[in-house]
């Protein structure tokens, strides 16, 4: 499968990424190692920057560096680690959902204690179709 840099940009942004780690992460990728300066250079972005994109890189188990003589070259890890990534956001998603679920009850004790309820509600599109099922099975139930 050939894919440009742009698709692979846009599918590391939906693991989390921004433009630019996406872009470095892409430019290391293809040169194997490299100084910062090169990575810099293939991904279009100034070095400072590059930098600093390195280190949340790094930080997200993404890259690595390497010390020779006294450059430091920076590599990419195994692009399998974008799954351990994604993963791990997963697993963040389950712990605030059981967490937002024991504050639920209290949420929708507040919303029946309004006193001014909405008497008239509009909905648009699929969503809308979505909450009006919703609704109605709810109103079912009671």
């Amino acid at each position: 499968m050939n894919t440009d840099n742009k698709t692979l940009e846009l599918k590391l942004g939906e693991l989390g990424l921004a433009e630019k780690e996406a872009k470095v992460y892409l430019a290391s990728l293809e040169l194997g190692s490299g100084a910062v300066q090169e990575i810099a250079k293939k991904a279009n972005i100034n070095r400072a920057t590059t930098y600093v994109i390195i280190e949340k890189l790094m930080k997200k188990g993404l890259m690595s560096s390497v010390e020779k003589g006294k450059k430091t070259y920076f590599q990419v890890e195994d692009p399998k680690r974008l799954l351990t990534l994604l993963e791990e956001q997963e697993e963040g998603l389950k712990r605030k959902e059981e967490e937002f679920k024991k504050y639920l009850p209290e949420l929708e004790t507040l919303f029946n204690i309004a006193e001014e309820k909405p008497k008239v509600r509009f909905f648009e599109g699929k969503e809308g179709l979505i909450a009006i099922r919703e609704d109605y099975f709810k109103a079912k139930d009671k």
